[in-house]
């Protein structure tokens, strides 16, 4: 199987953000590297994602990248994706982080569904 980077953008998103590292952490494909963007930085972000990090065990797949100041979603998502790129992954994922992924198969299903068809690019459908 494939490395896939995760790539999401914060602002001001600590609310939502211990769902998201559960639903991620959840995962049964765990060959990914999470690229956190964080457009709104701070000590207590920062400590915050590290303390996730540890309690969803993820802390070897994170990399958190502040930004400047609010760069936005896609200028930060520009930013994940040349990390991902940089560090060798060959599917990236832009996700929301305020998702909730009931499915601990999802991302191996991805990759599978990605190979098998040969395709270029896969939108999940998300549900509210």
């Amino acid at each position: 199987m494939s490395k896939i980077g995760i790539v999401t953008v914060l602002y001001k998103s600590e609310s939502v953000l211990e769902d998201f590292f559960n639903s991620i952490s959840c995962q049964k494909f765990t060959d990914f590297i999470l690229y956190i963007i964080d457009n709104s930085p701070s000590k207590e972000s920062e400590i915050l994602i590290n303390n996730y990090g540890l309690k969803h065990n993820l802390t070897n797949q994170i990399k958190y990248l502040p930004s400047e100041g609010n760069i936005g979603v896609a200028a930060g998502n520009n930013v994940g994706i040349l990390a991902a790129q940089n560090n060798n992954c060959e599917y990236i994922l832009l996700s929301n982080n305020d998702i909730l992924i009931k499915d601990e198969y999802l991302f191996g299903n991805m990759i599978l569904e990605i190979e098998s068809n040969k395709m270029e690019i896969l939108i999940p459908k998300i549900h509210f």
